[in-house]
């Protein structure tokens, strides 16, 4: 099923391992998985639920801790801002990330609110700068949980990007994991290992990663992806359906409008009918 991209909203699952059809408001939970969904409005959720199958969203709603009225009085949409703003709970202001990316009056260029000069870049077989939270000025839900439990809590975090990875992650993050755009690898950066785990290398070395780097790259600035599809040459070429035209000298009594003429006066064919001539007035 697809369903349509326009705002971003942000689902916050609970799970209780040892209970795993009861209510995540009888237990303190053994593990909280949250899921930020790009361009994922929260009314789809209902608008979509006769869809769901059994697991998945639907067992979330049914059996977790759903807030139906659940925002913050925040505007700034970009990736990196608002991924802070869900994991620390302040605004801008408060957490330091107030783009994506932005001008470094002292190294006098632009730079991510994420990279890290002092680290390196592990997994993508480049010397790279890494990444860390080194700009964020607020404790996450990740180090308030490694906090609460004496630092026995685990905190990992995978996404696509390296802001929406690292600054999840927060300070005392185990693990974050991000593709790199260039190469298509799952990588880390020192600031939380000095090489990747087997498992990680494993997966690298079992898939194809130009697929990845070749459906995920940058745009000013902003790393996207695109669904993989066969080369343009390989797929099947399309014919236009073919229509039966009347005998030359078959007359019709309704006129034979060029397309260059049809809705002539719609702005939206403007470039179309620039150098045609204007289409006949409509008869009633």
């Amino acid at each position: 099923m697809r369903l349509p991209r326009p705002l971003c909203t942000v689902l916050l699952l609970l799970s209780a391992i040892p209970l795993a059809f009861a209510s995540a408001y009888n237990a303190r939970p053994k593990l909280v998985v949250v899921i930020v969904i790009d361009q994922f409005r929260a009314d789809y959720l209902e608008r979509y639920r006769d869809q769901f199958s059994d697991g998945g969203f639907r067992l979330f709603l049914d059996r977790g801790a759903y807030f139906t009225d659940c925002n913050y009085d925040y505007a700034n949409t970009r990736t990196a801002p608002g991924h802070a703003t869900l994991f620390t709970g302040s605004y801008s202001s408060g957490h330091g990330i107030i783009a994506n990316e932005w001008w470094d009056p002292q190294k006098k260029k632009r730079v991510t609110s994420v990279e890290d000069d002092t680290t390196k870049l592990v997994g993508a077989g480049r010397d790279a700068p890494g990444a860390s939270p080194h700009n964020l000025m607020t404790d996450t839900l990740g180090d308030e949980l490694k906090l609460a439990t004496g630092g026995k809590a685990r905190v990992f975090v995978v996404s696509l990007k390296d802001r929406a990875a690292v600054l999840p992650a927060g300070f005392s993050g185990d693990a974050a994991y991000w593709i790199d755009p260039k190469t298509g690898a799952w990588v880390t950066s020192t600031y939380y290992r000095p090489d990747l785990p087997d498992w990680v290398r494993n997966f690298n070395g079992s898939r194809s990663t130009e697929g990845r780097a070749a459906n995920t790259g940058t745009a000013n600035g902003k790393i996207t992806t695109k669904t993989a599809t066969e080369p343009r040459s390989a797929r099947p070429r399309r014919e236009p359906p073919k229509t039966a035209l009347p005998p030359a000298s078959t007359k019709s009594s309704a006129p034979r409008l060029s397309p260059t003429t049809i809705n002539s006066n719609s702005p939206r064919n403007s470039c179309c009918t620039k150098n045609s001539a204007p289409a006949p007035p409509p008869t009633c």
